[in-house]
This record gives C-alpha cells, sequence and structure tokens, in this order.
C-alpha cells in the first residue's frame, strides 16, 4: 500500500468519545443549536471548533495555550475550507433541488467530516489537574471566547453557556 500523506483525519483514533459525547449533548439542549447556527451563518464560527474549546475547559482540560488555540484554529480552518464549507455548500443546493436522498447522504457526510474534526481536536487535548465545576464553567467560557477571538458575548453565545452548566 502506498503511503500517504497524514491529514487532520488519518491520525490515529482517539482516545475516547468524550468530545463527540460532550457535543451531541450540548447541542441537543433547547436554543443551543439555533445558537450555533446563528454563531456559523451570522459571525463565521466554526461550530466543531467552539464546541472543542468548551469541552477542553469543561471537562476538566483546563484553559488553552494560545499555541493550542492558535493550532486549532488553523486546523478547523484548512478542515472546513476543504472539506466541510463544500459540503455544506453542495447540501444547501441539493435541498433548493428538493434532490431528498442525495440531501441526506451529503448531510450525513458532513456530519461525519464534523465528527472527524472532533476527533483530531481531542486527540490534541491538553490534560490538566480537575478543577470544580465553576474553574471548569470559566475554563470553557474563556476557551470559547479566545477560539472566536471576541471579548463580549452574543447572544447566541450565552445561550450556549447558559445550556452547558446542564451538560454533564
Amino acid at each position: 500500500m502506498p503511503r500517504t500523506k497524514r491529514t487532520l483525519a488519518a491520525k490515529s483514533p482517539p482516545r475516547n468519545d468524550g468530545l463527540w459525547r460532550f457535543a451531541c449533548a450540548l447541542y441537543a439542549k433547547p436554543g443551543v443549536a439555533n445558537a450555533c447556527l446563528a454563531l456559523q451563518d451570522e459571525q463565521g464560527a466554526d461550530v466543531p471548533l467552539l464546541l472543542a474549546a468548551l469541552w477542553h475547559g469543561a471537562a476538566g482540560y483546563g484553559p488553552l495555550s494560545a499555541a493550542r488555540a492558535k493550532r486549532w484554529k488553523a486546523a478547523a480552518r484548512t478542515w472546513r475550507t476543504q472539506i466541510v464549507a463544500p459540503l455544506r455548500q453542495a447540501r444547501r443546493a441539493l435541498k433548493a433541488h428538493e434532490a431528498a436522498d442525495l440531501y441526506t447522504a451529503v448531510k450525513r457526510a458532513e456530519l461525519a467530516a464534523e465528527k472527524l474534526q472532533l476527533e483530531a481536536l481531542e486527540r490534541d487535548a491538553a490534560p490538566h489537574a480537575m478543577r470544580s465545576p465553576q474553574a471548569l464553567r470559566a475554563d470553557a467560557r474563556a476557551n470559547a471566547r479566545l477560539v472566536l477571538q471576541r471579548g463580549k458575548d452574543s447572544a447566541p453565545l450565552r445561550k450556549i453557556f447558559s445550556a452547558l452548566r446542564e451538560v454533564p
């Protein structure tokens, strides 16, 4: 078998699926999906990157270092540009053409691509000493602001932060 260039998705499997479970649980909370989509569509946010940053703090991995945040943002930008955005564009076009079967297949592929992105970010998480639940939420909020490059919280981001309290 020929050697291939390693990409974001081609690295070793994740340690576990803690980030995926966290992301699905948070996204399922009332209002969070709409808040995430508002941040994505109105402010250009990378939702998997945001969810990974929240998880990194909330799961006890602590604050993201500037170097790790920069690395995550660069990897997310490449993955989004090369993989997720074209799938999203195709999915939206298919919805307009009422091609239900193909729309569903592309939607699944887009979700699978976002899961691969989360797995790659999870592999790069930095262990940190356990902290209080309040400190974990503070770390998660700080990480989200870092990857979104925002000092002030928008209404969608406040909605996500509120739902964060309910996710194990």
